[in-house]
């Protein structure tokens, strides 16, 4: 019996290694994690921190992104951490990661960017299973792999455009004959608009697509009220059909608070708890760093 509940959470584990790129809902928010081209283009010093229990902490992630324009004209430059639970999965990935900016006109700028680093992941072979158990084949050993990513992203003041692939080279793990992997292809986009001097909305389309994985796209809409912050809801389909609620404020000039709650629809019991979401940002505008913070808020 214990056997069968091992098979089952490890057969659960390769079903969400899909994933194995980890997923956010306020992606929008941390362009940084999935696209190194993003990396610089804020024109600030920026420090994100996200936290994410997803359906009740089968899935839980952890992912820190710092990124700056560096002093050579039109780079930038940017460090992730990311650590993802997966059943009984689990990896950390490391990278640094580069961009270089262009203006197309006086308003739009393209950037690109290249990421490389370190994943270190690990099955957990619970002690019930015996060692050199054929059926569980190499669970319970870590490896180290190398990591590499590139990206594009286009943006102005009224909108913003990114594709990215952060995952380049072939990843997985073999179960029996089989041999799952995950190279992720991110696309998304979306615009600001002002409907009133104190509202703005800002509609969005994300698009994620995988080797290993159902495409999965997500649209949505968020409000700016003044420079409060903003709400938003989307409609996802990947490959639980969920509506995702995000908030965002400006707690103080330089510190913003995200908050998102994934509200699976038709889903099992065991995931009907959903997926929270926190993200902490911390800006300081570069003309201002010895001075004082960043006082608005950046709409991408």
């Amino acid at each position: 019996m214990r056997r069968l509940y091992t098979l089952f959470l490890l057969l659960f584990s390769l079903g969400l290694m899909a994933q194995d790129y980890p997923q956010f809902s306020q992606h929008v928010n941390m362009q940084g994690l999935i696209n190194p081209a993003y990396n610089g283009s804020r024109e600030s010093y920026s420090a994100l921190m996200v936290t994410r229990n997803q359906w009740a902490g089968a899935v839980t992630t952890h992912a820190l992104n710092a990124h700056a324009p560096l002093p050579i004209n039109g780079m930038g430059g940017g460090l992730l951490v990311m650590q993802d639970k997966i059943g009984l999965y689990s990896n950390v990935r490391a990278a640094a990661a580069v961009s270089y900016r262009i203006p197309l006109n006086r308003n739009i700028m393209l950037a690109t960017g290249l990421q490389g680093g370190l994943v270190r992941e690990q099955t957990d072979m619970p002690s019930m299973v015996n060692p050199g158990d054929v059926l569980m084949g190499t669970f319970g050993e870590t490896t180290n792999r190398p990591s590499a990513g590139f990206g594009v992203y286009v943006y102005s003041d009224l909108f913003f455009a990114g594709l990215s692939m952060p995952e380049v080279l072939p990843d997985g793990v073999e179960f029996g004959d089989k041999f799952y992997n995950d190279i992720p292809l991110f696309l998304y986009g979306g615009a600001l608009l002002e409907v009133h001097q104190d509202i703005k909305l800002k509609p969005t389309a994300f698009i994620q697509a995988t080797t290993a994985a159902p495409f999965m796209m997500e649209l949505g809409v968020h409000a700016f009220y003044k420079e409060y912050g903003s709400f938003g809801i989307s409609t996802r389909a990947y490959p639980f059909s969920a509506l995702v609620f995000a908030l965002e404020v400006q707690a103080i000039d330089n510190l913003f608070i995200g908050y998102s709650y994934d509200l699976l629809l038709g889903a099992d019991q065991g995931m009907k708890k959903g997926t929270h979401e926190i993200s902490l940002r911390f800006d300081i505008s570069l003309k201002d760093a010895l001075t004082k913070p960043v006082g608005s808020m950046r709409f991408f």
